[in-house]
């Protein structure tokens, strides 16, 4: 298992299928973000309340777009 900390992309729902979570985990920002393992994502989406849970790419490649109204924000 990857002991690494990166950056994270993950989707997940709970049981009941009506809740999707998007999670982004920012990294490699030293005295800021320093990314996660696979086993500490895997504990933050169970104290989320994770069901289903899919790990997508990460790494530098990590980015989230939120649209609100009329405008878009780059996180």
């Amino acid at each position: 298992m990857n002991q690494k900390h990166y950056q994270r992309t993950a989707v997940a729902t709970n049981q009941k299928g009506d809740k999707l979570w998007l999670i982004v985990i920012d990294g490699k920002q030293p005295f800021y973000s320093d990314g996660v393992t696979i086993a500490e994502l895997t504990e933050i989406m169970i104290n989320l309340g994770v069901d289903k849970a899919l790990n997508l790419d990460g790494g530098g490649s990590t980015t989230l777009v939120v649209r609100t109204d009329s405008q878009a924000k780059l996180y």
